[in-house]
């Protein structure tokens, strides 16, 4: 009967995401409540179903998120936003997306999280220089998936908290490292693709203004700097400085104390604790022992990368990276590493993080979707012309699918340069 539940979790874990779609319901909350449903007639205490929570990804996430609130609320991500934007425009109009790459991909690596910032000025921008919106806004999302994984932005904290919580060591610039080389590959091939190449230069109906800095924000870079010294300085777990840092933030006026809690994301914070319990309970149960085996008929040492990236971003065109994806492929790398000798659980942990958000670009996706919102709000298109966006969304997600799955099989997450 033992097998049998094994089976039945995994069913409940597949019906979780199903539901949670079907109805439009918190996937961490029909999380919960099916894993408390199996769990329970499986014979297993509340003390245990529960005990699958992660409480040190929880709070490093939460903290995290306190401090982009801040920077949100008093605004520094927008300021920092407009002046990406700007350094390039105008004159050096063939450099200028070179400038925006680098630029976000950097402050992805921070966690700023400043490219949701950017978005609706990049799409604005693509309108004022009479270009199709996602030859600008297409290469914010080239470097969301690229660096969305590092270790200061959220979901390379959550992904960290689960690996570590599986028992395995891993250092996620390693996979910001991964992440640089084939977003850095994709946007190369798309400067040609999109012509800017052969851009000439183009003036802007209106001009572009971005306010100086306040001494709010001036703090808020300061404490951003604060917390990355404390991590790679003096190696401070991420779990403890951007809390403290954004309460200071607030003490000496720079942040809202009352509007920080109200601009905490608890829906995507449910929706990753939720998933961890049911996960849990997968795992107690034997369902993760399952896909283990399934994957080591057809995976091998060179195959398993590849294969894995592919799946991750398979899973991630119809269910979320951070909530349903990360906490159900990354408990599998430890067993498919023991029965693959000589493959290291940090090449199959970055070939998850990275596909996961390869396709986090789909039209179907939280950030596929606010680029359609926006092209909409700005161009104001016949329903035609959305609809091509729609299409070039999932095109651009599904060449985004290719190159990170080939970028496993060819060994580039393989490639470790930090313990």
């Amino acid at each position: 009967m033992e097998n049998y539940w094994s089976i039945i979790s995994l069913v409940g874990l597949v019906s979780v995401v199903f539901i949670a779609n079907k109805k439009n319901i918190n996937v961490g909350l029909v999380g919960i409540a099916m894993a408390m449903l199996i769990g329970t007639m499986a014979g297993m205490k509340a003390k245990a179903i529960i005990g699958g929570f992660n409480s040190t990804l929880f709070v490093r996430a939460m903290g995290m998120q306190c401090l982009i609130a801040v920077a949100k609320l008093n605004g520094t991500l927008e300021c920092v936003s407009k002046r990406i934007v700007k350094l390039g425009s105008g004159r050096a109009i063939k450099v200028f997306p070179i400038l925006l790459f680098f630029a976000l991909l950097l402050c992805e690596y921070l966690g700023t999280g400043v490219f949701s910032m950017a978005m609706p000025i990049l799409c604005a921008l693509a309108f004022e220089m009479g270009m199709p919106v996602l030859k600008v806004v297409g290469i914010g999302l080239i470097t969301m998936s690229g660096a969305g994984t590092s270790p200061y932005a959220p979901p390379g904290i959550i992904l960290r908290g689960l690996a570590e919580d599986a028992g395995l060591t891993v250092n996620l610039w390693n996979t910001a490292f991964s992440g640089f080389i084939v977003s850095t590959t994709i946007f190369i091939i798309f400067y040609f693709i999109w012509g800017w190449h052969k851009q000439s230069p183009i003036q802007l109906k209106t001009e572009l203004k971005a306010e100086p800095l306040n001494w709010k924000q001036w703090a808020t870079i300061a404490g951003y700097a604060v917390f990355v010294f404390c991590n790679l300085g003096l190696g401070i777990d991420t779990a403890v400085t951007p809390i403290i840092v954004a309460l200071v933030l607030c003490l000496i006026g720079a942040g809202d104390g009352t509007q920080l809690i109200k601009r905490l994301p608890f829906n995507s914070l449910i929706m990753v604790g939720g998933m961890t319990i049911m996960v849990g309970v997968v795992n107690s149960l034997g369902g993760i022992d399952i896909i283990i085996n399934g994957l080591s008929l057809v995976a091998t040492k060179t195959l398993a990368p590849g294969l894995m990236a592919g799946l991750a971003s398979c899973m991630s065109v119809i269910s979320s990276a951070q909530g349903v994806v990360l906490p159900t492929l990354v408990p599998t790398v430890g067993g498919l590493c023991e029965a693959m000798p000589g493959l290291a659980p940090q090449t199959l942990i970055t070939a998850i993080g990275l596909g996961a958000y390869a396709t986090g670009i789909s039209p179907l996706s939280t950030t596929g979707g606010n680029v359609l919102a926006n092209y909409g709000t700005v161009y104001g298109p016949t329903p035609e012309e959305e609809k091509k966006l729609f299409n070039q969304l999932l095109i651009m997600a599904g060449l985004q699918l290719l190159a990170y799955t080939v970028a496993g099989f060819v060994g580039v997450y393989s490639i470790i340069l930090f313990n």
